[in-house]
């Protein structure tokens, strides 16, 4: 997710932070929860874009 020049990075796999630049740890808690809510949704749709 990228907002306002900062920047965080997810690992849909394992849901965990590959890059965190600017987001304090409330913001980040929300990113991580919203992703974990919508994990399966990202990776199918990542799946059906590049064919895995």
């Amino acid at each position: 997710m990228v907002k306002d020049g900062r920047e965080a990075k997810i690992w849909l796999c394992d849901l965990s932070v590959a890059v965190n630049l600017g987001y304090n740890a409330r913001e980040l808690n929300e990113i991580m929860r919203a992703t974990r809510d919508h994990q399966q949704a990202f990776l199918e749709a990542w799946n059906d874009y590049f064919g895995a």
